[in-house]
Protein backbone atom coordinates (compact mmCIF):
# COMPACT_ATOMS: atom_id res chain seq x y z
CA UNK A 1 0.00 0.00 0.00
CA UNK A 2 1.30 3.45 -0.89
CA UNK A 3 2.16 5.90 1.86
CA UNK A 4 -0.65 8.28 2.80
CA UNK A 5 0.82 11.54 1.52
CA UNK A 6 -0.57 14.59 -0.26
CA UNK A 7 0.85 13.17 -3.50
CA UNK A 8 -0.84 9.80 -2.97
CA UNK A 9 -4.14 11.52 -2.12
CA UNK A 10 -3.76 13.59 -5.31
CA UNK A 11 -3.29 10.44 -7.39
CA UNK A 12 -6.27 8.77 -5.72
CA UNK A 13 -8.48 11.82 -6.36
CA UNK A 14 -7.43 11.93 -10.02
CA UNK A 15 -8.08 8.21 -10.44
CA UNK A 16 -11.54 8.59 -8.82
CA UNK A 17 -12.45 11.19 -11.45
CA UNK A 18 -11.12 9.01 -14.28
CA UNK A 19 -9.04 11.89 -15.64
CA UNK A 20 -5.60 11.46 -17.14
CA UNK A 21 -2.65 13.42 -15.76
CA UNK A 22 -2.58 15.36 -19.06
CA UNK A 23 -6.24 16.36 -18.71
CA UNK A 24 -5.74 17.56 -15.14
CA UNK A 25 -2.60 19.50 -16.06
CA UNK A 26 -4.36 21.25 -18.92
CA UNK A 27 -7.44 21.95 -16.79
CA UNK A 28 -5.37 23.66 -14.12
CA UNK A 29 -3.09 25.42 -16.58
CA UNK A 30 0.06 23.57 -15.58
CA UNK A 31 2.50 21.86 -17.88
CA UNK A 32 2.16 18.11 -17.98
CA UNK A 33 5.65 17.82 -16.48
CA UNK A 34 4.77 20.18 -13.60
CA UNK A 35 1.64 18.19 -12.82
CA UNK A 36 3.55 14.89 -13.04
CA UNK A 37 5.97 16.26 -10.44
CA UNK A 38 3.07 16.99 -8.08
CA UNK A 39 2.16 13.31 -8.18
CA UNK A 40 5.75 12.06 -8.09
CA UNK A 41 7.37 14.18 -5.38
CA UNK A 42 5.70 14.46 -1.96
CA UNK A 43 6.94 18.00 -1.25
CA UNK A 44 5.93 19.56 -4.57
CA UNK A 45 2.34 20.20 -3.44
CA UNK A 46 3.79 22.30 -0.60
CA UNK A 47 6.29 24.28 -2.64
CA UNK A 48 5.58 24.24 -6.37
CA UNK A 49 1.95 25.28 -6.81
CA UNK A 50 0.09 28.43 -5.85
CA UNK A 51 -2.97 28.31 -3.64
CA UNK A 52 -5.02 29.45 -6.66
CA UNK A 53 -3.74 26.54 -8.74
CA UNK A 54 -4.29 24.20 -5.80
CA UNK A 55 -7.90 25.41 -5.59
CA UNK A 56 -8.33 24.85 -9.34
CA UNK A 57 -6.89 21.37 -8.89
CA UNK A 58 -9.43 20.69 -6.17
CA UNK A 59 -12.27 21.86 -8.40
CA UNK A 60 -11.20 19.60 -11.26
CA UNK A 61 -10.64 16.60 -8.98
CA UNK A 62 -13.72 17.30 -6.85
CA UNK A 63 -11.76 17.41 -3.61
CA UNK A 64 -11.17 20.18 -1.12
CA UNK A 65 -7.56 21.32 -1.10
CA UNK A 66 -7.39 20.77 2.67
CA UNK A 67 -8.30 17.11 2.11
CA UNK A 68 -5.19 16.65 -0.03
CA UNK A 69 -3.19 17.51 3.09
CA UNK A 70 -5.06 15.10 5.34
CA UNK A 71 -7.86 17.28 6.72
CA UNK A 72 -11.16 15.49 7.14
CA UNK A 73 -13.94 16.56 4.82
CA UNK A 74 -16.04 19.06 6.71
CA UNK A 75 -19.10 21.12 6.09
CA UNK A 76 -19.13 22.53 9.62
CA UNK A 77 -18.43 26.23 9.74
CA UNK A 78 -16.78 28.53 7.26
CA UNK A 79 -13.10 28.52 6.47
CA UNK A 80 -10.99 31.31 7.92
CA UNK A 81 -10.96 34.01 5.23
CA UNK A 82 -7.77 35.58 3.95
CA UNK A 83 -9.03 38.92 5.26
CA UNK A 84 -8.75 37.59 8.84
CA UNK A 85 -5.20 36.43 8.16
CA UNK A 86 -4.34 39.96 7.00
CA UNK A 87 -6.08 41.53 10.02
CA UNK A 88 -3.90 39.39 12.26
CA UNK A 89 -0.79 40.31 10.27
CA UNK A 90 -1.60 43.99 10.71
CA UNK A 91 -2.20 43.47 14.45
CA UNK A 92 1.13 41.65 14.73
CA UNK A 93 2.83 44.45 12.86
CA UNK A 94 1.25 47.09 15.10
CA UNK A 95 2.04 45.20 18.32
CA UNK A 96 5.67 44.80 17.37
CA UNK A 97 5.86 48.20 15.76
CA UNK A 98 7.46 46.47 12.78
CA UNK A 99 7.59 47.81 9.26
CA UNK A 100 6.16 45.76 6.42
CA UNK A 101 9.71 44.90 5.39
CA UNK A 102 10.64 43.78 8.92
CA UNK A 103 7.54 41.62 9.20
CA UNK A 104 8.21 40.14 5.76
CA UNK A 105 11.75 39.30 6.81
CA UNK A 106 10.56 37.80 10.10
CA UNK A 107 8.04 35.53 8.33
CA UNK A 108 10.22 34.84 5.32
CA UNK A 109 7.81 36.00 2.60
CA UNK A 110 7.16 39.37 1.00
CA UNK A 111 3.90 40.61 2.49
CA UNK A 112 3.58 44.04 0.85
CA UNK A 113 0.91 43.06 -1.66
CA UNK A 114 -0.93 40.78 0.79
CA UNK A 115 -1.32 43.58 3.34
CA UNK A 116 -2.99 45.74 0.67
CA UNK A 117 -5.12 43.00 -0.90
CA UNK A 118 -5.80 39.75 1.00
CA UNK A 119 -6.54 37.94 -2.28
CA UNK A 120 -2.81 38.15 -3.02
CA UNK A 121 -2.45 35.18 -0.67
CA UNK A 122 -3.77 33.05 -3.56
CA UNK A 123 -0.33 33.55 -5.14
CA UNK A 124 1.45 31.97 -2.15
CA UNK A 125 2.29 28.29 -1.98
CA UNK A 126 1.46 26.06 0.99
CA UNK A 127 4.85 26.69 2.60
CA UNK A 128 4.17 30.43 2.45
CA UNK A 129 0.69 30.01 3.88
CA UNK A 130 2.05 27.87 6.71
CA UNK A 131 4.70 30.48 7.57
CA UNK A 132 2.14 33.30 7.61
CA UNK A 133 -0.38 31.29 9.64
CA UNK A 134 2.25 30.25 12.17
CA UNK A 135 3.19 33.89 12.72
CA UNK A 136 -0.43 34.86 13.42
CA UNK A 137 -1.41 31.75 15.41
CA UNK A 138 -3.79 30.22 12.88
CA UNK A 139 -4.00 26.62 11.78
CA UNK A 140 -3.08 26.74 8.09
CA UNK A 141 -5.46 23.93 7.17
CA UNK A 142 -8.32 26.06 8.51
CA UNK A 143 -7.44 28.76 5.99
CA UNK A 144 -7.53 26.37 3.04
CA UNK A 145 -11.02 25.75 1.69
CA UNK A 146 -12.49 22.70 3.41
CA UNK A 147 -14.63 21.96 0.36
CA UNK A 148 -14.33 22.74 -3.34
CA UNK A 149 -15.47 26.24 -4.15
CA UNK A 150 -18.06 26.60 -6.88
CA UNK A 151 -16.94 30.09 -7.87
CA UNK A 152 -13.14 29.85 -7.67
CA UNK A 153 -10.61 31.46 -5.36
CA UNK A 154 -12.01 34.99 -5.42
CA UNK A 155 -14.81 34.01 -3.01
CA UNK A 156 -12.45 33.26 -0.11
CA UNK A 157 -10.97 36.73 0.35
Amino acid sequence: MAADTPASRLIAARERTGLSPDAVAHGVGLTVAAYADLEAYPNDLFMCISLADLQALGEILQIAPAELFGAAQSSAGPDIPFSEVVQRLNALRAAGKASVEELSTQIGYDLRDVLVDPSELWKFNIDGLRAVCKAVNLEWLAVLPSRPLSHGPATAT
